[in-house]
């Protein structure tokens, strides 16, 4: 995938329906558990505490999800030794990434593209928990064609 075309999309915080397709379900439940965990614990706590919260919740509501997925990385038709983590996949087509920065820079962007590609899946989430307002740590992305 070229990363020309994937779309920086605005996050919906609505609630869920049975018109939503499967991505935006899960989406919707994701970024309804990540304000919940925000909610009661604040911004202060490490990335893996807000990745098992957001676990718990995904585990009590159904939502089926993988955690610490690891593709191969090939080039030039050999697998390195190498592999791309990530934090989760949930319904098998949301790469979520979870983060507790100061402030996303371009490479956590450029990761999720990578993300994107590699993983088949056709949407990644970015939350960063290290913010006042949630909202303002959310970045999707949506590969285009696809939405």
């Amino acid at each position: 995938m070229n990363y020309h075309k994937a779309a920086v999309a605005t996050v919906a915080y609505d609630t869920i329906t049975a018109k939503d397709s499967r991505e935006d379900r899960a989406v919707k439940e994701v970024i309804n558990a990540a304000k919940l965990i925000h909610m009661e614990l604040g911004p202060g706590l490490l990335q893996e505490v807000y990745e098992d919260c957001l676990c718990q919740i995904l585990t009590k509501r159904d939502v089926p999800f993988k955690r610490n997925v690891t593709y191969p990385i090939t080039f030039m038709g050999e697998t390195l030794d190498f592999k791309l983590e990530l934090d989760l996949i949930v319904d098998d087509c949301i790469v979520v990434e979870v983060r507790t920065v100061s402030k996303l820079k371009p490479i956590h962007e450029e990761k999720l593209l990578t993300s994107l590609k590699m993983s088949k899946a056709k949407q990644c989430l970015l939350i960063n928990f290290k913010v006042p307002l949630l909202e303002d740590g959310i970045k999707r992305i949506i590969k285009q064609g696809t939405a």
